[in-house]
């Protein structure tokens, strides 16, 4: 397992070289063109983002959903 986290690490980083932007998004991963993925929005327009599927994982640790850290919260 650890061999083949290596393989996959290496594999993601030389995505993210040639201008990838890698993302989980719950049990599957995708490969966004970085430019287009730094001005997207999730807001609906007829424009959907092009992306590779890169298949499925069993656990990203990510539910799609974002919450602020209670650091900020407290002193805001």
């Amino acid at each position: 397992q650890i061999k083949l986290a290596k393989e996959i690490a290496s594999k993601i980083k030389a995505l993210r070289k040639s201008g990838c932007a890698i993302v989980a998004r719950q049990d599957s991963l995708y490969a966004y063109i970085s430019e287009e993925w730094n001005n997207s929005t999730c807001d609906t327009t007829p424009y959907p983002l092009k992306h590779l599927d890169c298949g499925d994982i069993t656990d990203a640790g990510a539910d799609d959903t974002d919450y602020l850290e209670e650091w900020y919260i407290e002193n805001n």
